[in-house]
């Protein structure tokens, strides 16, 4: 992988942030030939999303397009699979889940420039991942605890208020589950609680945001004229599947890296 263009080191206001708030926005950590490989491959990865979703629906044609999610990229792309392994993401473990890490998804999320409604609603990921088939044979040991796991949204392309950037609210990870409910109309949870304190993850490419899965954020429409790419990355300790399962990849194991 390419060198860091700045260490990577939790300071401890970070580490206070992360606890009182859910989250923090780091340096920009990631040189520019990498994310433009990245970009590269989400681009690629994209237009093939767009072809299969044309044998289905409206709505599924339609979110394809203009609000595209594409998950678990590393068994599609091995400029994926090495970005999930970069030593940034090993350092960032290291010092903030110990020596012992993997890899539970991966999925970029990206937001064209559109006339449609292409936000994405209040939500937790943690509410995503209790409800689903994900929760199914995981260690509640590892699953429950915000303590357990790491989140990553990086910013693959600036993110700014006007493209759709990630809004969190501070503070309120630490409240648990909140109520969520399901909209078929866009085929998403929304959350239903006071968002009056939000503020937007305004970043440079290269930059991301840290944070905790109990954090409720959400994204604006996309008003300006260029796409916005985020990759989001989730880290746990090992353990959070009870049985083998293909979402889970070792990451790190006492303080080395495992390889893919």
């Amino acid at each position: 992988m390419t060198t860091l263009t700045s260490p990577v080191e939790v300071t401890d206001a970070q580490r206070e942030q992360l606890l009182t708030d859910g989250f923090f926005i780091t340096d920009v950590l990631f040189d520019e030939p990498t994310l433009e490989a990245v970009r590269g491959e989400f681009n690629r990865l994209w237009q093939e999303h767009i072809e299969n979703a044309r044998h289905g629906d409206a709505l599924t044609q339609e979110q394809a397009q203009h609000r595209p999610f594409m998950a678990q990229l590393h068994e599609r792309s091995q400029v994926c699979a090495d970005f999930c392994r970069h030593p940034v993401f090993l350092e960032l473990c290291r010092q903030l889940l110990g020596p012992d890490a993997d890899t539970t998804w991966n999925q970029a999320i990206l937001k064209p420039p559109s006339h449609l409604d292409n936000t994405f609603a209040w939500h937790q990921d943690m509410w995503y991942a209790s409800q689903g088939d994900y929760i199914k044979d995981t260690n509640p040991d590892i699953f429950w605890p915000a303590e357990t796991g790491l989140t990553v949204w990086v910013a693959i392309t600036r993110t700014i208020v006007d493209n759709g950037t990630l809004w969190v609210l501070p503070g309120r990870h630490n409240e648990g589950l909140l109520p969520h409910v399901w909209s078929e109309e866009k085929r998403e949870y929304q959350g239903q609680f006071d968002t009056a304190w939000k503020i937007p993850a305004v970043m440079k490419a290269g930059q991301m945001l840290v944070f905790r899965k109990y954090l409720p954020h959400g994204s604006g429409p996309n008003v300006s004229d260029e796409v916005r790419m985020a990759y989001q990355i989730g880290y746990s300790l090992p353990g959070l599947k009870l049985v083998p399962s293909p979402d889970i990849a070792p990451l790190m194991r006492d303080g080395e890296a495992v390889p893919s």
